[in-house]
């Protein structure tokens, strides 16, 4: 087997980084065409979240 070897000079390392950067790469020309503004939307929804139960939170305590 030929390729065996050359797989053997290869580390773990790099193969993950490899296959990582091009996963990542992936990911982000599939989100971009998916919608651009997602994330930013995602972000705003979390903390609006978040503030709503902590004022949840400081009118029980009152």
């Amino acid at each position: 087997m030929v390729w065996g070897t050359d797989l053997n000079a290869l580390t773990a390392e790099d193969g993950w980084a490899f296959f990582s950067s091009m996963l990542n790469d992936q990911m982000r020309k599939y989100t971009a065409k998916l919608a651009p503004n997602k994330d930013k939307r995602r972000k705003i929804w979390i903390t609006r979240e978040a503030i709503a139960k902590h004022k949840k939170k400081q009118q029980t305590w009152k």
